[in-house]
Order: C-alpha cells, then structure tokens, then sequence
C-alpha cells in the first residue's frame, strides 16, 4: 500500500497529495467562499484589523460575539492557499455561525510563498497562536509535545487516502505525548465542502467544531 511516509520523490508525493484538486473546482470554491465572505462586511457585521508584525501580511480581522460570556473562547481560521494564493477574506464566511454561538472569531493573513520561505509562513501563523505546516518541509509530528492544547482533527470523506493517514499518524502522536486528539471524517465532504459545512450553524459538522471549541477553551 502507497504511503505519504514512503514516497521517494517530489512527484510521487505530489501524485498522493494531489486530493482530487482541480483547476475547476478552485476556482468554483474560490468564488463561493469570496462571495460568502463578501456577504460578511457587505452586512456592516463590525470588527477590528490587527496587525501582528511589520509586513502588509501579517494582519488579522478580529470579530467579537456580542452573545459571548466573559470567558468565551476565540476561534482562528487560518486560510488555505497551498502558501501562494488567497487572503483572510477566504475566512470571514465562517463568522456568523460562530459568533452567534459566542465564539469569538479571528481571520488572520500570513506572507506567502515564494517570496517567504515556509518557516517565514510557519512563525506567522504561530504569532496568531496556530501552528501549521507542509508534510514536505516542516512535519507537525516533529513539533508534538505534552502542552500542545486538545485537537479535534477533521478531514472529509472524499478526500485523498494520504491526508486521512497524515491525519492519523498525527493523532497517534498526539496520543502519544499525552495530548487529547479527537477526530471526525465528514460524510460525502470533499477538501472545501468540508469547510462550507464548519460554517452552516444548522450542519453536524458546525456543531461538533462549535461544542469542541467551546468545550476546551482555557
């Protein structure tokens, strides 16, 4: 059996990691995420544009709840873009649902490649509190440690076999320094309808991400 942790080459790892992604489909989810979002500020919903560094990238519009309690947690939606493409507007469709519940939403742009290098892209991400990385370059396992904050680690059933095995090696690191990791796989949920279905306050999905945030805030 194929596997991302046995690949010899960039291109058979390309093959695996490829996701079913295609031009069409981007640009199809690209403009429904764009639209959805736009909808967000067209609405007048009010928030605040922090920067968190000195590059014209490294800023985060910040969208408080009004239902949120004293000690609401605060969700960070960092963008898709395979580090070259896109902006914290992929994000915004995500905040009337979570708002509503009392979450407080942050929706942060980083420097992109290539005129950054990933561990530049990675450190932004870290400064807005979230890590991420390329199973290429930078391995999230390599970074696993008991202080790491409970996971909830979702993948859509639709998308490739290598992203639900790197979704379960890293739980089982995760597991394995001690650390609470659930996970879901969404039903018939493709790379980005899964995230469509984070953002419908009426979907299963929202509701799991919606009670495990809220269940975990510290």
């Amino acid at each position: 059996m194929r596997s991302y942790l046995t690949c010899s080459t960039p291109a058979d790892f390309m093959a695996g990691y490829a996701n079913n992604i295609t031009p069409e489909g981007v640009n199809r989810w690209e403009r429904f995420f764009r639209d959805r979002s736009s909808e967000v500020l067209a609405s007048g919903t009010p928030y605040v544009e922090l920067a968190y560094g000195p590059h014209p990238r490294q800023r985060m519009d910040c969208f408080r709840s009004p239902a949120a309690r004293a000690d609401a947690p605060t969700l960070i939606a960092i963008h898709g873009g395979l580090w070259f493409f896109f902006d914290r507007w992929m994000m915004h469709f995500l905040v009337p649902a979570f708002t509503a519940a009392g979450i407080h939403m942050a929706c942060p742009s980083y420097r992109l490649a290539p005129e950054q290098a990933l561990s530049d892209i990675v450190a932004d991400c870290q400064l807005v509190g979230f890590s991420t990385g390329d199973y290429q370059r930078w391995n999230p396992i390599a970074h696993v440690h008991p202080r790491i904050p409970p996971a909830l680690l979702v993948t859509g059933q639709r998308e490739s076999p290598w992203l639900h095995e790197m979704k379960s090696v890293y739980q089982h690191a995760l597991h394995a320094a001690g650390v609470t990791a659930e996970d879901t796989d969404a039903p018939d949920e493709c790379h980005f309808s899964v995230l469509s279905a984070i953002g419908q306050s009426e979907s299963a999905l929202h509701r799991r991400v919606r009670e495990f945030v809220q269940g975990t805030a510290v």
